[in-house]
């Protein structure tokens, strides 16, 4: 469920898809005005309004911080969440300007459950990294570039810099400080 009563991301991504598939496909490359045409007295049809119109751009803020998670906590950037919902999507790809330089993540799932996140923080940045649990209730381990951090949900390794932080509202968090990192969750089955 995203974040203020927004609704599942599965339900989000296919409203946007029907709302936004016309502008889409029509020769403009930038967004319309109005959704439906106007049609106002004395002048008939006015069509859909003017070209390039920032308030029809929701869907971008939407897909950036709720669909792919990315959020600020502080100001400027200087702590931020990552909180993926990717809904019926496999992949996202986002790039978040901030003033201390670009946060690059990749995240992919896969239909065997596996979930894996790529981050590329800028420097004097902290993130806190929220994965999903594992489906079905299944206990997830999570390997941190490469080192197994958490099996089963419980902490067994350690690196010197990315903190596991536990469990919380169906996602496992994680003190990031800035750097590349690449998280993978997997589904525990036996945990």
């Amino acid at each position: 469920m995203c974040p203020n009563g927004l609704g599942p991301a599965d339900t989000l991504i296919a409203r946007m898809k029907q709302r936004y598939a016309e502008m889409l496909s029509d020769e403009q490359s930038t967004l319309w005005e109005l959704f439906d045409e106007l049609t106002l007295p004395g002048f008939g049809s006015v069509g859909k309004g003017t070209y390039n119109h920032a308030w029809s751009g929701g869907p971008l803020t939407i897909l950036s911080q709720y669909v792919a998670g990315v959020e600020p906590t502080e100001p400027g950037f200087a702590q931020y969440a990552i909180r993926p919902q990717l809904g019926p999507l496999k992949e996202i790809e986002a790039k978040v300007p901030t003033r201390s330089g670009v946060i690059d993540l990749q995240v992919r799932q896969d239909s065997e459950g596996a979930f894996k996140l790529r981050l590329k923080s800028p420097p004097g940045l902290l993130a806190e990294v929220q994965l999903p649990v594992a489906e079905n209730g299944a206990k997830s381990d999570v390997a941190v570039n490469g080192q197994l951090l958490v099996r089963a949900n419980e902490t067994v390794g350690q690196t010197s810099k990315v903190k596991y932080e536990g469990q919380q509202g169906g996602y496992l968090r994680f003190a990031v400080p800035s750097g590349e990192w690449s998280f993978e969750r997997t589904s525990n089955e036996g945990g």
